[in-house]
């Protein structure tokens, strides 16, 4: 599994390490949380291979059935940067976390109902109905889950424990769960802590078995019962959860920071920056000359004295708020190269799913069901986020400042061959196709003697793709941006490889219209052997290589600093990172 994944049994470490000092955290809340975020990872791994149940139960075409998919993960991602902001300005965390699990809960009752055999044999327009609302509700509440549940599960621990701590008392945690098991009367004592196990194991294997389940009414059923469960319980210690306050968000003063500068655009800008509005607050940002345009913010206005101005934060800002303003705008070319990723992210979840699904799933005599592929392609992506680590820590300290923006271009140049990759494959399983004459067979008899396992390398590069980008972009933000800034740099990330893979559909229709050019048969038919899926590979490759060279280009214009950062410094709380974020398939 990914790292993100691990988190939850993460958590119980910290409390397992240190058992004597258990009464210090509110034990039901906290695993009550626990049921909640592994019911709604239960939850995902069934939505994973959902484009299959759009082709063959509902006969969509190819192109209609990856779009809906897409659209689905995309808004998912996107939804977080908002679903943050709402933590940070106006909810809270626990009011999110909250309104997150019951949406969800929602979702998956309609999505449960859209396939019930009970409504209709056949797919009805009502059926459609309750499906497309679930879509929405479920992008929301698993975004809001993703914003809110780190912070709400680490509010009901009392003492801090930070990560150097986890690892250098994680040999003592395992064997006090040793004794824990071994010992009747613990194991009474510790029910709660058992169940939290138990629902981080049952979550992550079940994920695995329901897999065998064929009937799609039955998936859809049993989460939504795992979840419902789950969401009912949680809702039981309603009163007893500890609640955080907003503590405001750095794309408030963002916006802050523009319409100040936009208001004062008529004064005049003074060459000496002793001369703007400095706040006597720790940190603070020096000033610079970049973008200067924005410093008007923080222009003092003469006809008023300091004290009013300062009343309105829409009209002054101070320097650190103009800087921290900067570096968004910095950032807007590098989160470009990150959507043409997250185009190259979509395929994985769809048309290489679509391929698996026609393709042997045999190993041996053992049929294994094609999450194996998610299941493989999620632990490379945790095997490569875990190299980069080992690279880093092997690099001089004055270099490693470097490791991340070569990391990133690593990370892409992956993203190309995974292309190249997917299309060879994609050729070979064509000429299979119409070697057996398998291009018109209906989908029940059009298995093609062709292992799915032969999808594996381009998973492997798509892994790595996703690995390391995930951890140098993490890394990146954390050496180069100020610490108030860093975490949501990486969250907008998330949500721009997001807008990446609800681009995917863009990208689809513009490359059938310019295969049509000259009266030719579009690239995108109604099946995916009828289809040229190789070719539109080959173009995925081409944007690619272009996207790593104006990468290049950014990565040798920008002026890269020395991280004062430790290196065991945990995110901040809250932070929607690779290592913090529970609901793990988000990619």
């Amino acid at each position: 599994m990914p790292i993100g994944c691990f988190n939850s049994l993460l958590s119980l470490l910290r409390i397992s390490s240190s058992y004597k000092d258990v009464r210090k955290v509110n034990m039901g809340s906290f695993f009550r949380m626990l049921a909640v975020n592994n019911a709604d990872l239960f939850a995902i791994y069934v939505l994973e291979v959902m484009v299959t149940y759009l082709t063959n139960d509902w006969n969509l075409s190819l192109t209609r059935a990856t779009a809906i998919i897409n659209i689905f993960v995309g808004a998912r991602d996107m939804l977080l940067v908002g679903m943050v902001f709402i933590v940070d300005t106006f909810l809270g965390y626990h009011h999110v976390f909250l309104i997150s699990a019951i949406l969800n809960c929602l979702g998956m009752i309609l999505l449960s109902l859209s396939s019930a055999p009970i409504l209709s044999k056949e797919i009805s327009d009502t059926q459609k109905g309750l499906y497309y609302t679930a879509l929405p509700l479920l992008a929301i509440g698993y975004a809001g889950h993703a914003a809110s549940y780190q912070r709400s599960l680490e509010s009901q621990i009392d003492r801090e424990i930070t990560y150097e701590d986890l690892w250098k008392n994680i040999y003592t945690g395992l064997k006090i769960m040793a004794v824990i098991i071994c010992d009747y009367r613990l194991i009474i004592k510790s029910y709660k802590f058992i169940g939290g196990v138990a629902t981080y194991l049952l979550s992550h294997v079940g994920g695995f078995a329901i897999q065998f389940v064929k009937s799609w009414a039955l998936r859809f059923g049993i989460a939504t019962i795992f979840v419902t469960v789950a969401t009912l319980l949680y809702l039981t210690g309603i009163a007893s959860y500890r609640k955080g306050t907003p503590r405001g968000s750095p794309l408030t003063t963002f916006f802050r920071v523009v319409v100040a500068s936009c208001s004062k655009n008529s004064y005049t800008l003074s060459p000496d920056a002793n001369q703007l509005y400095h706040e006597n607050v720790l940190p603070s940002i020096p000033h610079t000359d970049r973008l200067r345009c924005l410093d008007r913010a923080a222009i003092i206005v003469p006809n008023s004295t300091l004290e009013e101005q300062k009343l309105n934060r829409w009209k002054l800002c101070s320097v650190t708020e103009v800087e921290e303003a900067k570096v968004f705008f910095f950032m807007l070319p590098l989160w470009i190269n990150f959507a043409m990723c997250g185009v190259v992210t979509s395929i994985g979840g769809t048309y290489f799913m679509e391929q698996g699904n026609q393709m042997n799933p045999y190993l041996g005599k053992l049929k294994l069901p094609l999450f194996t592929l998610v299941v493989f392609h999620k632990l490379g992506e945790t095997l490569f986020s875990f190299i980069c680590g080992m690279v880093r820590d092997k690099v001089r300290e004055n270099r490693r400042k470097y490791v991340a923006p070569i990391g990133m271009a690593v990370a892409m140049l992956c993203s190309i061959l995974c292309c190249i990759t997917a299309a060879a494959v994609e050729r070979r399983r064509l000429d299979v196709v119409k070697r057996y004459e398998l291009v018109e067979k209906t989908k029940d008899k059009s298995t093609i003697p062709m292992t799915m396992f032969w999808l594996i390398p381009q998973y492997v590069f798509l892994s790595a793709l996703n690995g390391i980008s995930s951890y140098c972009s993490t890394r990146f933000f954390n050496d180069q941006a100020p610490e108030s800034v860093s975490n949501y740099l990486v969250d907008i990330t998330l949500g721009v490889t997001g807008a990446g893979i609800m681009g995917s559909v863009v990208t689809v229709y513009a490359v059938g219209k310019v295969s049509e050019i000259g009266g030719n048969p579009s690239w995108f038919q109604d099946t995916i052997n009828k289809s040229r899926l190789d070719n539109y590979y080959w173009s995925l490759a081409s944007l690619s290589s272009i996207n790593l060279v104006l990468y290049a280009l950014l990565a040798l214009k920008f002026l890269y600093r020395n991280s004062t950062k430790s290196e065991m410094e945990p995110p901040e709380e809250g932070t929607v990172t690779e290592d913090t974020k529970c609901l793990d398939c988000f990619n």
